[in-house]
């Protein structure tokens, strides 16, 4: 497979030190890199161990939801969470799932920690393989679809990658190169305009998707940004053309609300552990969060207020993702744990 790579630098980009010691550093600092690996030791040297579920996807039928782990990729019932199929995939790890706004693809994303990334999209439902990227030199956290069926992918090899699938089995690749350490999330702005990704080296970086332009950088975090999350637009917003808002969640334990177009931090959650991973309810009224203690918290993004902080699992959760009706979450977590925890509020 061939792939035709521009790769575009900002102008204020810090004298680079050596790809070397660039992932010594990214390696070091990774929480997620660092248990995976521990994780897959303790999987396949004691047999009795589960790896933890790193990556949750409701399919777009919204009958059963894709898990992924170190076991692969399976495709469960909802809410039984009974097994279905499981599917193949050529990675060691997989990190995240990820369906297209039209729901006809999956992507799954990952690979070899230190080695390569990889990105394989399927056909859904149908569940056929399409194609597989291999842009990155280290593993691929996350993806993020845009409207027009473009992609975007995030590294620990510190670069973000851009992709116009024009012909899906060998799409155009722009990778985009400024972040300090590894890139741990990526998100596309509805109107196709705008890339924003966040890493461990704790800023948030808004691209020009057509150009790979740096329009800015968002410095207010003072840890690693473990994951982003779009705000669905009302349709009140979408009628009268609101800004989009942005979550971010953070190993300084903070969940930050952006309007990342203009540069503004609108308000900050902090909670009493770290956030692996973030996700809003379908209706934008509720932002949840799967932290390093087990616990979801539930955060109201007009106050930033924490209005329920429920115990799910045991040890690290490390995936949540909302169901499409509002009304529940699934958490994944240490030791292949999954949890159903409801949000129903008492005016549900």
């Amino acid at each position: 497979m061939t792939h035709r790579t521009l790769r575009t630098t900002p102008a204020a980009t810090p004298l680079a030190v050596s790809r070397s010691a660039q992932r010594t550093c990214t390696l070091s600092h990774s929480l997620f890199l660092t248990v995976a690996i521990l994780s897959l030791v303790s999987f396949t040297s004691l047999g009795a161990a589960e790896p933890p579920i790193t990556a949750l996807a409701f399919t777009p039928d919204e009958d059963s939801v894709v898990v992924a782990s170190q076991r692969g990729v399976e495709l469960r019932s909802w809410p039984e969470l009974k097994v279905i199929e499981r599917l193949k995939t050529g990675m060691p790890h997989v990190a995240h799932l990820s369906f297209s706004l039209f729901g006809d693809k999956l992507a799954v994303a990952g690979g070899s920690p230190g080695e390569s990334g990889r990105v394989e999209i399927y056909s859904w439902p149908e569940r056929r393989r399409l194609a597989v990227d291999e842009t990155h030199d280290d593993l691929v956290y996350r993806i993020a679809w845009g409207a027009d069926g473009a992609w975007a992918t995030a590294s620990a090899d510190q670069t973000v990658s851009l992709h116009w699938p024009s012909d899906i089995k060998s799409p155009t690749a722009r990778v985009l190169e400024g972040h300090s350490r590894g890139v741990m999330a990526v998100v596309i702005l509805a109107d196709g305009k705008h890339v924003i990704s966040a890493g461990l080296d704790q800023s948030l970086r808004v691209w020009e998707f057509s150009t790979g332009r740096l329009v800015r950088t968002l410095d207010n975090h003072t840890a690693a940004v473990h994951a982003l999350a779009l705000a669905p637009p009302t349709e009140e917003e979408r009628r009268e053309g609101a800004l989009p808002q942005l979550a971010s969640a953070s190993a300084d334990r903070t969940v930050r609300i952006w309007q990342p177009t203009i540069g503004r931090l609108v308000r900050f959650a902090r909670l009493p552990a770290e956030p692996l991973d973030i996700a809003w309810a379908p209706d934008a009224a509720r932002i949840v969060a799967a932290c390093d203690d087990g616990h979801v918290r539930v955060i109201d993004p007009l106050t930033a207020e924490v209005t329920a902080d429920v115990p799910a699992i045991e040890g690290w959760a490390y995936a949540v993702a909302v169901a499409p009706d509002g009304r529940k979450a699934l958490v994944g977590g240490e030791g292949g744990q999954l949890k159903v925890v409801s949000l129903k509020r008492e005016s549900d």
